[in-house]
């Protein structure tokens, strides 16, 4: 089950981007829509362990933000800014936010977020 992911992103609190990763299976060939039965997102904060922004294995299969193309095995997670806000008032230093996405029956993988604080902590 091969991918070329990422596996970090650093951004700032409250901003929107975009993450791609191109899904393959283990001879190279691409996955394609439909190879696949589910593809969920789950989003935690990593020290508090709350939900950010309602990503708790939610249906990411071509809606809430995430496309999935038929062909390529191209993943497009268009990334808004409630997905990065920050948890903790009183943290320093960025946030560890982590992204799993299961793409059902294939594979799996996290996506480390480093949140920056855009104003001071509390």
């Amino acid at each position: 089950m091969s991918t070329t992911i990422p596996e970090r992103i650093d951004t700032s609190e409250g901003t929107r981007g975009t993450y791609t990763a191109t899904l393959e299976k283990p001879n190279g060939d691409p996955i394609a829509l439909a190879d696949l039965s589910t593809l969920t997102l789950t989003l935690k904060d990593r020290y508090a362990g709350s939900v950010i922004n309602s990503r708790n294995a939610q249906n990411v299969l071509n809606m809430n933000n995430v496309t999935f193309h038929a062909t390529t095995g191209l993943l497009t997670w268009d990334i808004q800014a409630l997905d990065n806000p920050i948890v903790s008032a009183d943290r320093k230093g960025p946030e560890l936010h982590i992204a799993t996405f299961k793409a059902a029956p294939w594979l799996g993988w996290d996506v480390y977020i480093y949140v920056k604080r855009l104003g001071k902590a509390v």
